[in-house]
């Protein structure tokens, strides 16, 4: 059995992931890149999207970062924002991994304690 496996793929719609998820037997995904607030939080192919649509996932933290500007609302330096949104993706969407010691045994373990 193949525990993680590469997969390119790539699309903005996630019905459409769902469907290339399903036909090729993805349950689990991880996710890293920039903007988390924007890119990883809210679209149907981020995490609220895809935990909708009953994958398991998780956020590897050091591996994004957020869109944010000090100079609005809460007001605080950037990577205080960061932290802000991982905080909000760990409580109400699931838990996020350290990208400094990120390991399968954790993805693995992260993904059977999903809760929702």
């Amino acid at each position: 059995m193949k525990l993680l496996r590469a997969l390119r793929f790539n699309s903005d719609s996630g019905q459409e992931m769902y469907y290339y998820f399903e036909s090729v037997g993805v349950k689990n995904i991880v996710l890293c890149g920039m903007h988390t607030n924007m890119c990883i939080l809210g679209p149907t192919f981020g995490i609220r999207g895809q935990v909708k649509l009953g994958r398991n996932v998780v956020l590897v933290r050091h591996l994004t970062n957020a869109m944010y500007h000090s100079e609005m609302p809460p007001y605080v330096f950037h990577n205080a924002g960061t932290a802000l949104v991982i905080r909000h993706i760990e409580k109400y969407w699931h838990r996020v991994l350290n990208g400094k010691t990120f390991l399968i045994k954790d993805f693995i373990h992260c993904a059977n304690s999903i809760h929702r």
